[in-house]
């Protein structure tokens, strides 16, 4: 399995290169690893753990190829290529596992309808400094699968984990996809994919211009 999922990250690395040259973020400029500021580490920000919830229905929406299904709308919310009822008979989904994809749906249409500047997307809601840490453990067992289909599989991805776990770093993690828009996440697929081969782990986040988001984003060890 790995091997499969090893050659298939290998073989996007070059369309993401591409992609990543023309890609604009919604929001302002991307903070890469070699300009976030120094107070932003693991040691005052926030490591994620999802909860085993969240995981199960992540590596199942990836072995299934499950997590393929999803794009997004026009205001950048997760939606699915075919109706709910074919896509439980296609994957075989049981009333729980139903029950958790129509919650990941909704929670992402709830937070496209709010603005930034006047809803709960605020820097006020966001763990410390905004930026939330994935370890490489986390980049192996769900990130790196659904980099390897591109920025849309690892918006679906962090939906899941971060709407299924709850909490506030689960409802940071659903809030930050919300404020920066899918287009900003090229640059950190791309530094999944880097953090798969180095032992890296990566972090996502925000940095505020006012009301304006800013994501901040890159990998560390």
């Amino acid at each position: 399995m790995r091997r499969r999922v090893v050659k298939a990250g290998l073989s996007t690395i070059g369309a993401l290169s591409l992609f990543l040259v023309n890609a604009m973020p919604v929001f302002g400029a991307t903070q890469t690893a070699n300009d976030t500021p120094q107070s932003v580490s693991p040691s005052n920000s926030q490591i994620f753990t999802p909860s085993p919830q969240a995981e199960q229905f992540v590596n199942y929406m990836i072995t299934s190829g499950l997590i393929k299904e999803f794009a997004l709308g026009p205001n950048g919310q997760l939606t699915l290529k075919e109706p709910l009822s074919l896509i439980q008979q296609k994957y075989h989904l049981d009333s729980a596992q139903m029950s958790d994809l129509e919650y990941i749906l909704n929670e992402s249409q709830e937070y496209a309808d709010t603005s930034p500047s006047v809803g709960r997307i605020s820097p006020q809601l966001f763990y410390k400094n905004g930026i939330i840490y994935f370890t490489h453990s986390e980049v192996v067992a769900t990130l790196f699968a659904a980099a390897s289909l591109g920025p849309e599989a690892v918006v679906a991805a962090l939906e899941a984990l971060g709407t299924l776990t709850g909490g506030p770093i689960g409802t940071a993690i659903v809030a930050i996809l919300s404020a920066i828009g899918a287009p900003s996440l090229a640059q950190f697929t791309y530094y999944i994919i880097q953090a798969y081969y180095n032992n890296e782990g990566v972090y996502l986040g925000i940095s505020w211009n006012g009301i304006f988001p800013n994501i901040v984003t890159g990998t560390w060890k």
